[in-house]
């Protein structure tokens, strides 16, 4: 299962001292804020190149930072 860690990110960052939010960085990033928060909460099936290269420029991050890889739990 791939894992968005958007919120744990946008938790450590601050924007000219003040906490980077999803409708502050979904304008700088150029898309509507329910795009961004359904990407941000595992609600889309792919992930757009564009939103993902954006989201890395506005937040100075790289892909590995944003998505993480968990393991599917064995069937028993």
């Amino acid at each position: 299962m791939i894992r968005i860690q958007l919120h744990e990110i946008l938790g450590r960052c601050k924007n000219a001292g003040q906490r980077l939010t999803l409708p502050v960085l979904a304008e700088r990033c150029g898309v509507e804020y329910l795009v961004l928060w359904r990407w941000a909460n595992g609600r889309v099936n792919s992930t757009n190149h564009e939103l993902l290269s954006a989201l890395c420029r506005e937040i100075g991050c790289t892909p590995g930072d944003l998505l993480a890889y968990i393991p599917d739990e064995p069937d028993a």
